[in-house]
């Protein structure tokens, strides 16, 4: 197996892990969390085609509070959206224009950094994690500390 497989292969299993950590951690802040599932089309019968979802996931609290974004993972650098991402940043700052709580919700692995940045944020150029809201860590996401 390839290097390029085996990367991809880790980069998923970790998107995976931190997607998990959402969902518990969106569970003990007390929201309701539903996970987009992957998105597909049916051509003909028995035919399946992947398509873009809008983003992964919605958070809705007792309060009122929703929550719209992607969950992404760096394992170092700086987040960049790029033209795979172009849907979702389109959603996302169009549900930040209507005053939701939308867009983007990056680990940084390489300092353990959970960041918010909102979907109205210019995104044509890369963020670091000081330019993101802190919402904690790879063990521990405060959802809440979003107002």
């Amino acid at each position: 197996m390839n290097r390029r497989v085996i990367g991809g292969r880790v980069a998923k299993a970790q998107g995976q892990g931190f997607e998990n950590l959402v969902l518990g951690n969106a569970d003990k802040c007390g929201f309701y969390a539903i996970q987009i599932p992957t998105g597909c089309k049916v051509l003909a019968a028995n035919k399946l085609i992947r398509v873009a979802t809008p983003f992964d996931f919605v958070l809705a609290s007792p309060r009122g509070q929703v929550l719209f974004f992607d969950a992404k993972t760096l394992a170092k650098g700086r987040f960049r959206t790029s033209s795979k991402f172009g849907h979702q940043v389109d959603h996302l700052r169009n549900l930040a224009m209507l005053g939701h709580h939308a867009g983007f919700l990056v680990w940084f692995r390489d300092v353990n950094a959970v960041r918010w940045f909102n979907g109205l944020i210019d995104f044509s150029k890369s963020l670091g994690p000081e330019e993101g809201i802190d919402l904690g860590t790879g063990h521990e996401i405060d959802f809440s500390k979003l107002k």
